[in-house]
């Protein structure tokens, strides 16, 4: 089984809007979560927020890692 397969589901709070996009870094460590509150939320797979970005003016849409670099985010 893969790390994602030996975690429980938990919800995770932060985004105060729809979410519009959520991807999985290629080593499945972490997740980002994008949404109509503006906000890029960086979650490790226990739902803890590592750190947010709500500097942006419009709804973010899509979010991907770069696929050989998990600290990068498209």
């Amino acid at each position: 089984m893969g790390l994602v397969n030996d975690i429980r589901p938990k919800l995770m709070k932060g985004h105060t809007k729809e979410v519009l996009d959520v991807t999985m870094c290629p080593s499945e460590k972490h997740i980002v979560s994008v949404g109509r509150d503006n906000k890029i939320i960086y979650w490790n797979l226990y739902g803890d927020s590592k750190f947010t970005l709500e500097e942006h003016r419009d709804w973010i849409t899509s979010v991907e890692f770069f696929p050989q670099e998990e600290e990068k985010v498209l």
